[in-house]
């Protein structure tokens, strides 16, 4: 017959296995996100920036960038991904719009067609990027009927950009790359991601 000591034992082992498992797991986590974008604590100030870096968290830069704060999330490649840089702009914004480069595989939503495609006049821009909108075709074709824009953007899809997103919150820019990986990203580079898109906010 159990004891009144081996039952209180058992108790708390069984209360414990599962605590000492989660913590393993955490602080594998955070010693790899550590290492992972141990490089983004230094290019972080050189963005007048900061770098977050929390387990079970995507590490990320975080700062403020011609009077728009920015997050740069730097997410790892995985069995079948390379990894992705996505950068947010937050600043109110009235169009709700997608831009993406050719060959991009669709998303769920285009392949239920809950997105329509709005056409410029311009067939190199049109052959280049498609452009989606589940709502403010015409606040997206007006923004899109200025060649500054329309250059810029072709611009950002020149340099690796698969995914310009307009919403509400801001502007949300994604490049497939390994940030965290042997690629890694310099402090050159960044700033140089950050100031397109930075002009991409500035003619909104």
């Amino acid at each position: 017959m159990e004891t009144d000591i081996g039952k209180i034992l058992r108790e708390w082992s069984e209360l414990l296995f599962p605590l000492l498992i989660f913590g393993g797991i955490y602080l594998v986590r955070f010693f790899r996100t550590y290492r992972q974008a141990r490089g983004l604590r230094e290019i972080a100030p050189l963005l007048n920036g900061e770098a977050v870096l929390r387990p079970f968290f995507t590490p990320a830069i975080k700062g403020i960038y011609m009077g728009h704060s920015f997050r740069m999330s730097f997410f790892p490649a995985g069995r079948n991904s390379p990894g992705r840089l996505q950068i947010l702009f937050e600043f109110p914004c009235s169009a709700h719009f997608e831009v993406v480069a050719r060959g991009r595989t669709p998303g769920v939503q285009e392949l239920l067609g809950r997105k329509s495609n709005v056409a410029v006049a311009e067939e190199a821009f049109n052959a280049s990027v498609t452009v989606r909108a589940d709502r403010d075709r015409e606040k997206a074709a007006l923004y899109l009927d200025n060649p500054g824009n329309r250059g810029l953007i072709l611009e950002l899809v020149d340099r690796g950009f698969s995914s310009i997103r307009f919403t509400g919150q801001g502007v949300v820019l994604s490049k497939a790359g390994d940030f965290l990986g042997k690629e890694g990203i310099t402090a050159e580079k960044a700033m140089e991601y950050l100031t397109f898109a930075g002009r991409l906010v500035e003619r909104i």
